[in-house]
C-alpha cells in the first residue's frame, strides 16, 4: 500500500502501533509521508486528502502526534509535543472532526508556523485520524487509524541587503561611507598602481631582462 496505516488502541491517542496484524480498514491518507524544507519565521501549509473507502459513514477525530521509527521500522506514537525534535508546538489543522459519508475525501489543511529562533535540524510530526467507531478481531478492541508522517528539516537562511547584487564589487561599507573624492582617489591611486606593475611584468618578460629573484 502506498500509505501508512498505523492501529491506535483503543485506550488513547498516546499509544504505539499494534504488534498483531492489523484487521483491513476503509480510509486512508495522501499523502502518506511529508517531507519540507522550512527556514525560521516561515509559514507553511500543506493539503491531506482523506478519503473513505467504505460505504459506510465513518466520524474521525484529527490530532496531532509525535512519532519514532524504530530500527526495523516499526512507528510507534508520543504525545505532541514530548519530544524534543517535534513540531506540533508550531502546528495547526483546519479540522478537529471529519464526519465522512461512503466513499467520499476530504480535505485538511496543515499550517505550519516556524518560529524565528526555531533549532536547526529536523522536526517532526504526525496528523493522526482515527476513527470514533471501535471495532474487534476477536482478541483486541481497535480503533482503525492512519498516520501522515511530516519530517522537516529546518535551515538557517542568511539576510541579504537589497542592494547586495548592485554593490561594486568588494566594496565595503566602510568604504562606501566615505566621502565621493576620496573614494575616487583610492581608485585612481590603485588604478595607477595596477598598470606600473602590468609594465614592470612586461618588462621583466623580454630576453636578457632579469626577472623577479
Amino acid at each position: 500500500m502506498s500509505l501508512l496505516a498505523a492501529v491506535l488502541l483503543a485506550a488513547g491517542p498516546g499509544g504505539a502501533a499494534s504488534g498483531a496484524t492489523a484487521p483491513a480498514i476503509s480510509i486512508g491518507v495522501a499523502p502518506s509521508k511529508l517531507q519540507a524544507n522550512l527556514h525560521p519565521g516561515q509559514l507553511y501549509k500543506t493539503d491531506l486528502d482523506i478519503y473513505n473507502k467504505g460505504n459506510g459513514p465513518v466520524v474521525l477525530d484529527v490530532f496531532l502526534q509525535d512519532y519514532t521509527i524504530s530500527t526495523d521500522s516499526a512507528v510507534a506514537f508520543k504525545p505532541a509535543g514530548s519530544l524534543a525534535q517535534s513540531a506540533a508546538p508550531w502546528s495547526s489543522l483546519s479540522n478537529r472532526v471529519l464526519h465522512m459519508p461512503g466513499q467520499s475525501h476530504r480535505r485538511v489543511v496543515l499550517t505550519v508556523k516556524v518560529p524565528n529562533d526555531a533549532a536547526i535540524g529536523t522536526h517532526t510530526l504526525a496528523v493522526v485520524f482515527r476513527s470514533r467507531q471501535v471495532k474487534s478481531n476477536g482478541n483486541v478492541e481497535y480503533r482503525p487509524a492512519v498516520a501522515s508522517l511530516m519530517a522537516a528539516g529546518a535551515w538557517a537562511m542568511v539576510r541579504l541587503p537589497e542592494d547586495y547584487f548592485n554593490r561594486p564589487e568588494g566594496a565595503s561599507e566602510a568604504f562606501r561611507a566615505r566621502h565621493p573624492a576620496a573614494r575616487a582617489a583610492v581608485l585612481a591611486l590603485k588604478n595607477v598602481v595596477g598598470v606600473l606593475l602590468l609594465i614592470a611584468g612586461l618588462v621583466m618578460a623580454l630576453p636578457l631582462v632579469p626577472g623577479p629573484g
